[in-house]
Protein backbone atom coordinates (compact mmCIF):
# COMPACT_ATOMS: atom_id res chain seq x y z
CA UNK A 1 0.00 0.00 0.00
CA UNK A 2 1.36 3.33 -0.71
CA UNK A 3 2.17 6.45 1.56
CA UNK A 4 1.42 8.86 -0.83
CA UNK A 5 1.39 9.92 -4.00
CA UNK A 6 1.34 13.59 -6.08
CA UNK A 7 -0.77 14.96 -8.34
CA UNK A 8 -0.11 17.79 -10.30
CA UNK A 9 -1.88 21.60 -9.86
CA UNK A 10 -2.25 20.68 -14.02
CA UNK A 11 -5.01 18.04 -13.44
CA UNK A 12 -7.94 20.75 -13.44
CA UNK A 13 -6.32 22.61 -15.68
CA UNK A 14 -4.50 20.63 -18.64
CA UNK A 15 -6.68 18.83 -21.73
CA UNK A 16 -8.31 15.75 -19.89
CA UNK A 17 -8.92 18.06 -16.55
CA UNK A 18 -10.81 20.32 -18.70
CA UNK A 19 -12.95 17.78 -20.54
CA UNK A 20 -14.06 16.53 -17.00
CA UNK A 21 -15.63 19.91 -15.53
CA UNK A 22 -18.60 19.25 -14.40
CA UNK A 23 -18.89 15.99 -14.47
CA UNK A 24 -18.08 15.36 -10.87
CA UNK A 25 -18.56 11.39 -10.32
CA UNK A 26 -15.56 11.23 -13.12
CA UNK A 27 -13.28 13.47 -11.84
CA UNK A 28 -13.91 11.62 -8.01
CA UNK A 29 -12.93 8.27 -10.04
CA UNK A 30 -9.68 10.11 -11.53
CA UNK A 31 -8.76 11.61 -8.46
CA UNK A 32 -9.48 8.03 -6.73
CA UNK A 33 -7.06 6.22 -9.34
CA UNK A 34 -4.32 8.42 -8.79
CA UNK A 35 -4.28 8.54 -5.31
CA UNK A 36 -5.51 4.69 -4.65
CA UNK A 37 -3.85 2.80 -2.22
CA UNK A 38 -3.30 0.09 -4.79
CA UNK A 39 -1.39 2.41 -6.89
CA UNK A 40 2.37 2.01 -7.95
CA UNK A 41 4.41 4.33 -9.16
CA UNK A 42 3.97 3.05 -12.81
CA UNK A 43 0.26 3.78 -12.99
CA UNK A 44 -0.38 0.37 -13.85
CA UNK A 45 -2.48 -1.92 -10.88
CA UNK A 46 -5.27 -4.09 -10.34
CA UNK A 47 -8.42 -1.94 -9.94
CA UNK A 48 -11.96 -3.86 -9.89
CA UNK A 49 -14.37 -1.30 -9.74
CA UNK A 50 -16.04 -2.38 -6.96
CA UNK A 51 -13.01 -1.16 -5.10
CA UNK A 52 -13.58 2.35 -6.64
CA UNK A 53 -17.44 2.17 -5.51
CA UNK A 54 -16.50 1.20 -1.93
CA UNK A 55 -13.69 3.25 -1.12
CA UNK A 56 -15.39 6.65 -2.84
CA UNK A 57 -18.55 5.50 -1.33
CA UNK A 58 -20.07 6.27 -4.93
CA UNK A 59 -22.52 3.41 -6.02
CA UNK A 60 -21.09 0.94 -7.97
CA UNK A 61 -23.19 1.71 -11.63
CA UNK A 62 -21.73 5.16 -10.99
CA UNK A 63 -17.70 4.18 -10.23
CA UNK A 64 -18.51 2.37 -13.37
CA UNK A 65 -19.92 5.14 -15.57
CA UNK A 66 -17.36 7.31 -13.84
CA UNK A 67 -14.35 5.31 -15.43
CA UNK A 68 -15.92 4.33 -18.61
CA UNK A 69 -15.71 8.48 -18.91
CA UNK A 70 -12.23 8.39 -18.24
CA UNK A 71 -11.15 5.75 -20.96
CA UNK A 72 -13.35 7.72 -23.28
CA UNK A 73 -11.11 10.97 -22.73
CA UNK A 74 -7.91 9.06 -22.77
CA UNK A 75 -7.13 9.46 -19.27
CA UNK A 76 -6.70 5.72 -18.51
CA UNK A 77 -7.08 1.79 -20.03
CA UNK A 78 -8.92 -0.26 -18.31
CA UNK A 79 -8.55 -4.62 -18.93
CA UNK A 80 -11.90 -6.23 -17.65
CA UNK A 81 -10.28 -9.46 -17.91
CA UNK A 82 -7.35 -9.03 -15.99
CA UNK A 83 -9.29 -5.45 -13.88
CA UNK A 84 -5.73 -4.08 -14.57
CA UNK A 85 -5.83 -0.11 -14.92
CA UNK A 86 -3.26 1.77 -16.87
CA UNK A 87 -3.11 5.84 -15.76
CA UNK A 88 -1.34 7.06 -19.04
CA UNK A 89 0.58 9.84 -17.52
CA UNK A 90 0.82 8.69 -13.80
CA UNK A 91 4.56 7.46 -14.57
CA UNK A 92 5.46 11.04 -15.58
CA UNK A 93 3.86 12.65 -12.87
CA UNK A 94 5.45 10.31 -10.31
CA UNK A 95 8.92 9.56 -11.59
CA UNK A 96 9.97 12.13 -14.28
CA UNK A 97 9.48 12.69 -18.07
CA UNK A 98 12.77 10.18 -18.11
CA UNK A 99 15.62 9.05 -15.65
CA UNK A 100 19.39 7.91 -16.45
CA UNK A 101 20.09 4.34 -16.71
CA UNK A 102 22.25 4.22 -13.87
CA UNK A 103 19.31 5.74 -11.58
CA UNK A 104 18.49 3.35 -8.70
CA UNK A 105 14.35 3.70 -9.57
CA UNK A 106 15.19 1.87 -13.31
CA UNK A 107 15.53 -1.46 -11.01
CA UNK A 108 12.16 -1.18 -9.82
CA UNK A 109 10.17 0.28 -12.89
CA UNK A 110 11.40 -2.67 -15.02
CA UNK A 111 10.45 -4.82 -12.15
CA UNK A 112 6.80 -4.13 -12.19
CA UNK A 113 6.86 -4.00 -15.76
CA UNK A 114 7.92 -7.52 -16.09
CA UNK A 115 5.54 -8.78 -13.68
CA UNK A 116 2.25 -7.14 -15.80
CA UNK A 117 0.85 -9.86 -17.27
CA UNK A 118 0.96 -9.59 -20.96
CA UNK A 119 -1.63 -7.88 -23.18
CA UNK A 120 -2.49 -4.07 -24.62
CA UNK A 121 -1.88 -2.02 -21.53
CA UNK A 122 1.27 -3.94 -20.92
CA UNK A 123 2.23 -3.37 -24.60
CA UNK A 124 0.72 0.30 -24.32
CA UNK A 125 2.99 0.84 -21.33
CA UNK A 126 6.39 -0.11 -23.18
CA UNK A 127 5.51 2.14 -25.83
CA UNK A 128 4.79 4.96 -24.57
CA UNK A 129 8.04 4.70 -21.89
CA UNK A 130 10.58 2.40 -23.20
CA UNK A 131 12.99 4.97 -23.95
CA UNK A 132 12.85 7.25 -20.89
CA UNK A 133 12.92 4.01 -18.37
CA UNK A 134 15.22 1.90 -19.94
CA UNK A 135 12.63 -1.38 -20.56
CA UNK A 136 14.13 -4.42 -21.56
CA UNK A 137 13.02 -5.37 -25.42
CA UNK A 138 10.08 -7.86 -25.35
CA UNK A 139 9.92 -10.46 -28.33
CA UNK A 140 6.29 -10.57 -28.05
CA UNK A 141 5.80 -7.20 -29.28
CA UNK A 142 6.27 -6.48 -33.39
CA UNK A 143 7.62 -2.82 -33.70
CA UNK A 144 5.95 -1.92 -29.80
CA UNK A 145 7.44 1.81 -30.72
CA UNK A 146 5.52 1.98 -33.81
CA UNK A 147 2.12 -0.35 -33.36
CA UNK A 148 -0.24 1.28 -31.74
CA UNK A 149 -2.16 0.27 -28.79
CA UNK A 150 -4.36 -1.47 -29.79
CA UNK A 151 -8.38 -1.89 -27.95
CA UNK A 152 -9.00 -3.88 -25.07
CA UNK A 153 -10.30 -7.16 -25.88
CA UNK A 154 -14.01 -6.06 -24.05
CA UNK A 155 -13.64 -2.74 -25.72
CA UNK A 156 -13.60 -4.65 -28.80
CA UNK A 157 -16.77 -6.95 -27.32
CA UNK A 158 -18.42 -3.69 -26.51
CA UNK A 159 -18.78 -2.25 -29.77
CA UNK A 160 -19.25 -5.73 -31.67
CA UNK A 161 -22.24 -6.32 -28.68
CA UNK A 162 -23.59 -2.60 -29.48
CA UNK A 163 -23.54 -2.94 -33.19
CA UNK A 164 -25.75 -6.07 -32.85
CA UNK A 165 -27.98 -4.69 -30.47
CA UNK A 166 -28.40 -1.63 -33.59
CA UNK A 167 -29.21 -4.44 -35.99
CA UNK A 168 -31.76 -6.51 -33.85
CA UNK A 169 -33.58 -3.39 -33.07
CA UNK A 170 -33.84 -2.54 -37.15
CA UNK A 171 -35.10 -6.09 -37.71
CA UNK A 172 -37.33 -5.96 -34.58
CA UNK A 173 -38.84 -2.72 -36.07
CA UNK A 174 -39.01 -4.15 -39.44
CA UNK A 175 -40.71 -7.42 -37.77
CA UNK A 176 -43.76 -5.37 -35.71
CA UNK A 177 -44.03 -3.36 -38.79
CA UNK A 178 -44.74 -6.24 -41.24
CA UNK A 179 -46.62 -7.78 -38.59
CA UNK A 180 -49.05 -4.71 -37.95
CA UNK A 181 -49.75 -5.01 -41.62
CA UNK A 182 -50.47 -8.40 -41.90
CA UNK A 183 -52.95 -7.89 -38.57
CA UNK A 184 -54.97 -5.89 -41.36
CA UNK A 185 -55.37 -8.34 -43.36
CA UNK A 186 -55.97 -11.30 -40.76
CA UNK A 187 -55.18 -11.46 -37.47
CA UNK A 188 -52.79 -14.37 -35.94
CA UNK A 189 -54.42 -17.19 -34.36
CA UNK A 190 -55.30 -16.78 -30.13
CA UNK A 191 -52.87 -18.16 -27.92
CA UNK A 192 -49.38 -17.10 -30.22
CA UNK A 193 -47.20 -14.17 -30.97
CA UNK A 194 -45.59 -13.35 -33.73
CA UNK A 195 -42.01 -11.04 -34.38
CA UNK A 196 -38.74 -11.04 -32.80
CA UNK A 197 -40.15 -9.21 -29.96
CA UNK A 198 -42.83 -12.00 -28.85
CA UNK A 199 -41.00 -12.95 -25.39
CA UNK A 200 -39.00 -9.55 -24.21
CA UNK A 201 -38.24 -11.59 -21.25
CA UNK A 202 -35.98 -13.70 -23.32
CA UNK A 203 -34.08 -11.05 -24.77
CA UNK A 204 -33.50 -9.46 -21.28
CA UNK A 205 -32.08 -12.51 -20.60
CA UNK A 206 -29.84 -12.75 -23.48
CA UNK A 207 -28.77 -9.54 -23.46
CA UNK A 208 -27.40 -10.12 -19.23
CA UNK A 209 -25.83 -13.09 -20.16
CA UNK A 210 -23.94 -11.42 -23.04
CA UNK A 211 -23.13 -8.49 -20.66
CA UNK A 212 -21.70 -11.33 -17.92
CA UNK A 213 -19.86 -13.25 -20.16
CA UNK A 214 -17.81 -10.84 -21.66
CA UNK A 215 -16.43 -10.32 -17.88
CA UNK A 216 -16.11 -14.46 -17.41
CA UNK A 217 -19.15 -15.60 -16.34
CA UNK A 218 -20.21 -19.15 -17.62
CA UNK A 219 -24.24 -18.32 -18.52
CA UNK A 220 -26.66 -19.88 -20.56
CA UNK A 221 -30.07 -17.36 -21.64
CA UNK A 222 -31.84 -20.78 -21.19
CA UNK A 223 -31.01 -21.03 -17.80
CA UNK A 224 -34.30 -20.75 -15.74
CA UNK A 225 -32.41 -18.56 -13.44
CA UNK A 226 -31.49 -16.04 -15.69
CA UNK A 227 -34.67 -15.56 -16.89
CA UNK A 228 -36.11 -14.82 -13.59
CA UNK A 229 -33.87 -12.26 -13.34
CA UNK A 230 -34.78 -10.97 -16.36
CA UNK A 231 -39.02 -11.37 -15.19
CA UNK A 232 -37.80 -9.55 -11.96
CA UNK A 233 -36.21 -6.45 -13.13
CA UNK A 234 -32.51 -7.24 -11.73
CA UNK A 235 -30.53 -4.00 -13.27
CA UNK A 236 -27.23 -3.98 -15.15
CA UNK A 237 -25.66 -2.74 -12.40
CA UNK A 238 -26.54 -5.51 -9.71
CA UNK A 239 -26.01 -8.13 -12.31
CA UNK A 240 -21.96 -6.34 -12.31
CA UNK A 241 -21.72 -6.06 -8.97
CA UNK A 242 -23.22 -9.61 -8.11
CA UNK A 243 -20.81 -10.83 -10.73
CA UNK A 244 -17.73 -8.32 -8.81
CA UNK A 245 -18.58 -10.20 -5.49
CA UNK A 246 -18.41 -13.48 -6.99
CA UNK A 247 -15.00 -13.55 -8.50
CA UNK A 248 -13.60 -11.55 -5.84
CA UNK A 249 -14.69 -14.69 -3.20
CA UNK A 250 -13.47 -16.89 -6.04
CA UNK A 251 -10.14 -15.55 -6.15
CA UNK A 252 -10.10 -15.33 -1.99
CA UNK A 253 -10.51 -19.25 -2.40
CA UNK A 254 -8.62 -19.96 -4.48
CA UNK A 255 -10.93 -21.59 -6.78
CA UNK A 256 -10.10 -21.78 -10.41
CA UNK A 257 -13.71 -22.44 -11.84
CA UNK A 258 -15.70 -19.77 -13.54
CA UNK A 259 -18.53 -17.96 -12.12
CA UNK A 260 -21.75 -19.68 -12.70
CA UNK A 261 -25.51 -18.78 -12.62
CA UNK A 262 -26.42 -20.57 -9.57
CA UNK A 263 -23.42 -19.03 -7.53
CA UNK A 264 -24.52 -15.67 -8.98
CA UNK A 265 -28.17 -16.16 -8.35
CA UNK A 266 -27.18 -16.60 -4.59
CA UNK A 267 -25.55 -13.51 -4.49
CA UNK A 268 -27.76 -11.53 -6.45
CA UNK A 269 -30.68 -12.67 -3.24
CA UNK A 270 -28.02 -11.03 -1.06
CA UNK A 271 -27.83 -7.60 -2.96
CA UNK A 272 -31.44 -7.25 -3.72
CA UNK A 273 -33.13 -8.51 -0.24
CA UNK A 274 -34.22 -7.15 1.75
CA UNK A 275 -37.26 -5.89 -0.76
CA UNK A 276 -36.83 -2.55 -1.93
CA UNK A 277 -40.23 -1.61 -0.04
CA UNK A 278 -40.70 -3.18 3.69
CA UNK A 279 -44.19 -2.59 5.24
CA UNK A 280 -44.33 -1.89 9.53
CA UNK A 281 -46.25 -4.39 11.10
CA UNK A 282 -48.02 -1.76 12.82
CA UNK A 283 -49.04 0.75 10.87
CA UNK A 284 -48.61 -0.91 7.30
CA UNK A 285 -46.86 1.82 5.91
CA UNK A 286 -44.08 1.36 3.23
CA UNK A 287 -40.58 2.08 4.93
CA UNK A 288 -37.48 2.52 2.68
CA UNK A 289 -34.67 -0.16 2.41
CA UNK A 290 -31.81 -0.58 4.09
CA UNK A 291 -29.19 -0.38 1.63
CA UNK A 292 -26.42 -1.16 4.32
CA UNK A 293 -23.97 -2.27 1.84
CA UNK A 294 -24.26 1.07 -0.64
CA UNK A 295 -21.50 2.60 1.78
CA UNK A 296 -18.39 2.14 4.39
CA UNK A 297 -20.10 3.65 7.06
CA UNK A 298 -23.36 1.50 6.56
CA UNK A 299 -21.28 -1.69 6.29
CA UNK A 300 -19.66 -0.97 9.93
CA UNK A 301 -23.13 -0.33 11.31
CA UNK A 302 -24.25 -3.58 9.80
CA UNK A 303 -21.46 -5.44 11.05
CA UNK A 304 -21.83 -3.82 14.74
CA UNK A 305 -25.49 -5.11 14.59
CA UNK A 306 -24.33 -8.61 14.17
CA UNK A 307 -21.54 -8.32 16.14
CA UNK A 308 -18.63 -8.30 13.90
CA UNK A 309 -15.82 -5.62 13.43
CA UNK A 310 -13.29 -5.49 10.56
CA UNK A 311 -10.34 -7.10 10.98
CA UNK A 312 -6.48 -5.41 10.63
CA UNK A 313 -5.80 -4.76 7.33
CA UNK A 314 -8.95 -6.05 6.21
CA UNK A 315 -10.99 -3.69 3.18
CA UNK A 316 -14.84 -3.09 3.16
CA UNK A 317 -15.35 -5.41 0.52
CA UNK A 318 -14.00 -8.26 1.93
CA UNK A 319 -15.59 -7.31 5.39
CA UNK A 320 -18.67 -6.66 3.82
CA UNK A 321 -18.56 -10.60 1.82
CA UNK A 322 -17.73 -11.88 5.39
CA UNK A 323 -21.20 -10.08 6.58
CA UNK A 324 -23.07 -11.75 3.61
CA UNK A 325 -21.85 -15.11 4.35
CA UNK A 326 -23.06 -14.40 7.84
CA UNK A 327 -26.06 -13.41 7.45
CA UNK A 328 -26.39 -16.80 4.86
CA UNK A 329 -25.06 -18.93 7.77
CA UNK A 330 -27.65 -17.35 10.29
CA UNK A 331 -30.74 -17.87 7.75
CA UNK A 332 -29.78 -21.38 6.90
CA UNK A 333 -29.93 -22.68 10.29
CA UNK A 334 -32.76 -24.69 11.54
CA UNK A 335 -35.32 -21.93 13.47
CA UNK A 336 -36.25 -23.26 17.22
CA UNK A 337 -39.86 -23.49 17.81
CA UNK A 338 -41.63 -22.85 20.45
CA UNK A 339 -42.71 -25.70 23.17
Amino acid sequence: MRDYSKVSAQFWTGKTGRSLRGDLQAQIVALYLMTSPHSNMIGVFNCPVIYISHETGSPFEGAYEGLKKLIERGFCTYDEDSEMVWIHEMAKFQIGDSLKATDNRVKDIQKQYENLPEGPIKQGFYAKYSNAYHLPENAAFDSPTEAPLKPLQSQKQEQEQEQEQKQEQAAVSTSVTSTQQRETVAAPPEGKETGLNSDPMHGRAIELTAMLRKRGASLQASDPRVRKWAETGVTDAQALQALELAQQRRQTQANPQPVNAGYLDTILADLREPKDVQTSGKSGKAEPQDRWWMSNNGIDRKGREMGMFARPSEDYASFKDRIFEEIRRREAEPSETAE
